[in-house]
């Protein structure tokens, strides 16, 4: 179903995923940032966990500049909107291909962007996983007790899914990592920073943080600059994720 047409691309919702293709059409910094801003309002329409973009007539060199604008207001809303996977059909341009893989390259932590040669992959692969998420059954975990403080945990499970219990685990293993690294700067935080925090990766504006806190905006604006200050991260992605390894927020 054709939910969206412009001169310059497409956008259809079927089998529970959106689907954007461009037209080929040259584009301009201001046309794509206006086509992505539509496709973002489609995106909150629908809230699908899954996104294919056919890159194959892309033509546009995305900038430097740009991809933290990409980030903030196209990529941290779909994530905080239900987005779990994202699948692009590549172009033949290597140096646009290349300008779009760096586009999405914050977002790794979150969603993990995957790249297909042709439309039958990319739609195999959504699937798959849609099936997977319905019919595997539990993995089987075993803890058992070795010498002093330390345990073994032994997990059983079917061969289809152990690429994804790798990167679950080594995922665990990178936050276990970063809270170490952190734990100073965390249990330095404040009960209120934390709280700030925790509204602003929910996507909470200051004003709306203020008046639920009962303090002023300006005090808001300082809070914000002080963790920036406090935790040292530069980008909305950083701040999710240290949330995230220190259970501020859980999802």
């Amino acid at each position: 179903m054709k939910v969206y047409q412009s001169n310059y691309i497409n956008i259809e919702y079927k089998n529970g995923y959106l689907y954007q293709y461009w037209s080929g059409k040259q584009l301009s910094e201001n046309i794509f940032k206006l086509e992505l801003l539509n496709f973002l309002n489609i995106f909150l329409k629908y809230k699908p966990s899954n996104l294919l973009w056919d890159n194959r007539k892309f033509k546009f060199f995305i900038s430097d500049k740009l991809n933290k604008w990409i980030e903030e207001e196209i990529l941290i809303p779909q994530y905080q909107n239900g987005l779990k996977k994202l699948a692009f059909i590549v172009t033949k341009d290597v140096w646009v291909q290349q300008t779009v893989i760096k586009s999405v390259e914050s977002f790794k932590p979150y969603v993990k962007p995957s790249f297909f040669l042709t439309e039958p992959e990319a739609i195999s692969f959504l699937n798959e996983n849609q099936l997977q998420s319905k019919n595997n059954k539990l993995s089987e975990l075993k803890v058992e007790k070795l010498l002093d403080d330390n345990y073994q945990i032994r997990i059983n499970i079917h061969k289809d899914n152990i690429e994804d219990t790798v990167i679950a685990l080594n995922e665990i293993k990178s936050f276990q990592d970063y809270r170490n690294k952190n734990i100073d700067i965390y249990n330095a935080l404040t009960l209120q920073e934390k709280i700030i925090i925790r509204k602003i990766v929910y996507g909470k504006t200051s004003r709306q943080i203020a008046n639920s806190l009962n303090i002023q905006t300006d005090t808001i604006q300082t809070h914000r600059k002080n963790l920036k200050r406090k935790i040292g991260y530069q980008n909305s992605f950083e701040l999710i994720y240290f949330a995230k390894a220190f259970a501020i927020v859980s999802f």
